[in-house]
């Protein structure tokens, strides 16, 4: 963690502290305060068959502590902290011979301050923050990373204020600010000027039996990772900006869609437009406790024009659950990628005990990974993973 970002953090967490202290103790008979302390604890193996015979011993543990303070009965302000302790060691095996890449970090998960009512919320530091109704392919994960497959559900969080307010109607909206985030986020291909605020916003409105919603954000990107010198001409850093439209309806059959453009100017060697397309569609077959279906058609392109043609790279996801009672689950999830006619494969069971879970997951994938979603370098070719969870 950098000094600027270090510097913010510190502020924000005084500034948190400083105005529960005061809700705490300056007048405990008004308001009343609740801690919650938890955590949860993984740890998994994997073992895939690439080139040679890969395996994967790894550890999280993340724990958490928030303190709330009611100000009334829809009013409260809290504050969230947790630490994402981690330690990987990766083992390949090939021709008798061995080689060991382990990695660990110690790092802030989240730290924020939040103050809700009834018809707003507010939130200051290290969160998540994620919207849209894509499930495996989302053209609006501009601020996480979060892969369907992973059982954990983990990412890494951005710092941001979020302010949302909410209407009567049920419509709301969203302003953010960014700062401080030096990491590609999302579908970035280059992050973010580190010294400079990103800045957006989201307008959700309901629509007979769904809604409707526009997102944009700006900000300006480091171009220094380039592996070849930045033109003269280019005096200032690239400015990329994203236009979202997206859509949800529920008819019987829930319909949604997801459609991005993400104009880039001042950069070289790259078109103008970047074009993302989701259209996708979720429903349950009465059968036995309920197959739960959901399918997605994707594309990404980058046109020379907003709206031109060109030559997309296409994926069809589809994903199959079905429960057996409420304590074990198994799910199915296949990509295809019509460009090259690859084809990814993921099965998973789990089963949950008081607060434990066991995570069985199989997968069948092309050894080259197309997908956005990082796995590290495991979850290629064919191979297995058991994750085990406690949560307290």
């Amino acid at each position: 963690m950098n000094y600027m970002k270090l510097s913010m953090l510190k502020i924000i967490l005084h500034f948190i502290l400083a105005v529960n202290i005061g809700l705490v103790f300056c007048n405990s008979n008004l308001y009343s305060q609740t801690i919650n302390i938890g955590g949860q604890l993984s740890a998994w193996g994997t073992i895939n068959t690439t080139d040679s015979l890969n395996t994967q011993l790894a550890a999280r543990y993340i724990p958490s502590v928030s303190l709330r303070s009611d100000l009334g009965s829809t009013v409260f302000a809290d504050i969230y902290l947790s630490v994402n302790s981690f330690i990987d060691g990766k083992f390949n095996y090939n021709d008798g011979s061995q080689k060991v890449d382990d990695d660990a970090d110690f790092e802030l998960h989240r730290a924020y301050a939040r103050f809700a009512a009834s018809n707003l919320e507010l939130r200051v530091g290290l969160q998540r923050i994620n919207f849209g109704s894509a499930l495996l392919m989302r053209p609006l994960m501009w601020f996480d990373s979060l892969d369907p497959r992973d059982p954990q559900q983990y990412s890494k969080g951005v710092y941001a204020v979020l302010f949302r307010w909410y209407f009567y109607n049920n419509a709301n909206t969203w302003i953010w600010g960014l700062y401080g985030n030096d990491e590609v986020k999302g579908w970035e291909v280059f992050p973010s000027v580190e010294n400079e605020a990103e800045f957006g916003g989201r307008i959700q409105y309901p629509l007979f039996t769904g809604e409707i919603a526009l997102s944009f954000n700006q900000r300006r990107f480091d171009l220094s990772g380039l592996q070849f010198p930045i033109p003269p001409s280019i005096e200032n850093e690239p400015t990329e900006r994203k236009y979202a439209f997206d859509t949800r309806w529920d008819i019987e059959i829930g319909f949604w869609s997801e459609i991005v453009l993400v104009e880039q100017e001042n950069i070289p060697l790259f078109n103008k437009w970047r074009r993302f397309i989701n259209i996708g569609s979720d429903y349950t077959l009465d059968i036995g406790n309920g197959i739960g279906l959901v399918g997605e058609y994707f594309e990404i392109s980058e046109p020379e024009e907003a709206f031109g043609s060109s030559n997309p790279v296409q994926f069809w996801a589809l994903s199959v659950s079905y429960s057996l009672g409420i304590a074990d689950e198994f799910k199915g999830i296949l990509y295809y990628h019509y460009s090259q006619r690859e084809l990814y494969r993921f099965v998973s069971w789990s089963h949950t005990l008081d607060n434990w879970r066991f995570i069985l997951n199989s997968f069948w994938n092309p050894v080259d990974n197309a997908l956005i979603y990082n796995t590290g370098g495991m979850l290629v070719d064919k191979g297995v993973q058991l994750t085990i969870t406690f949560n307290h």
